[in-house]
């Protein structure tokens, strides 16, 4: 759009001034098409961007490009895809978390009241193998990226291998590369925690470097474990009290008995 300056002030405009004002409308013109330019990024939908990941602006007469807010969600559904959960998370939902027994019901209760618990909440279930506890931690994951949340998932007993070998200076990157994000992601579920019998100094030099750093930061961690809050204790008591303080002193964390009648793979 351009202005009658003359009209509206009464000064005649200076050749210098005409060739800014055509310069900004060209301007606004180039913006306005960049923004309106099909993006061909992959895993959601953005209408802001179109796809392309960035929107452009107007700042001091140049044109600067903005990095779109859906990136870190589309970041997050690839980071899924390639982790292999994100089949998971359509067919683990909490509308088909089975209910058969009081013990089901209070865990679905508790993981559904998690999703609008205050950010830095920590979410704990664990205990005997077989009892769901991938599945009501795969829906949790699923609510909060349907709120539109970064998130990131970690299997403990494949990732940690894969972790710990990359110690020397020459694979730090690659290690940053995996670990930071679950330093720094809105949400992160992390699967079978200590999956390891006895776990080493360096499993738990790496839990408590993740644990406390979201600890510190007031990020919302889901945790399940085959291990009960009693056992991980004994493993590290720095890490269970961090884990118990983020989940309101217990209020969202769950411990299931060992107790092969909870097992729903044999029953």
């Amino acid at each position: 759009m351009t202005f009658d300056i003359e009209g509206l002030t009464g000064h005649t405009p200076t050749p210098e001034e005409i060739e800014k004002t055509k310069s900004m409308d060209l301007l606004q013109m180039q913006i306005k098409a960049d923004n309106e330019a099909q993006g061909y990024l992959k895993y959601y939908d953005c209408l802001k961007c179109k796809n392309k990941g960035v929107y452009y602006i107007e700042k001091d007469g140049k044109e600067l490009t903005v990095d779109c807010e859906c990136m870190p969600l589309r970041n997050s559904i690839e980071a899924l895809e390639k982790s292999g959960l994100s089949s998971a998370l359509k067919k683990m939902t909490f509308d088909n978390y089975t209910c058969g027994s009081e013990w089901q019901v209070q865990i679905k209760e508790k993981a559904m009241s998690f999703l609008t618990a205050p950010e830095g909440c920590f979410f704990f279930i664990g205990g005997q193998s077989g009892a769901g506890k991938t599945h009501i931690c795969t829906a949790l994951l699923k609510g909060f990226l349907d709120n539109k949340k970064s998130i990131r998932y970690f299997k403990w007993a494949d990732d940690l291998n894969k972790v710990l070998s990359l110690s020397s200076s020459e694979s730090r990157a690659e290690r940053a590369e995996i670990i930071e994000p679950l330093k720094k992601t809105d949400v992160i579920y992390i699967d079978d925690f200590f999956r390891s019998k006895i776990p080493s100094q360096a499993e738990i030099k790496l839990a408590f470097e993740i644990i406390n750093a979201r600890y510190t930061q007031d990020l919302t961690t889901i945790i399940s474990s085959e291990k009960t809050t009693k056992e991980i204790k004994m493993i590290d008591e720095a890490i269970f009290s961090r884990i118990f303080e983020r989940t309101n002193k217990g209020e969202y964390y769950i411990d299931l008995p060992h107790n092969p009648d909870k097992n729903q793979r044999l029953n």
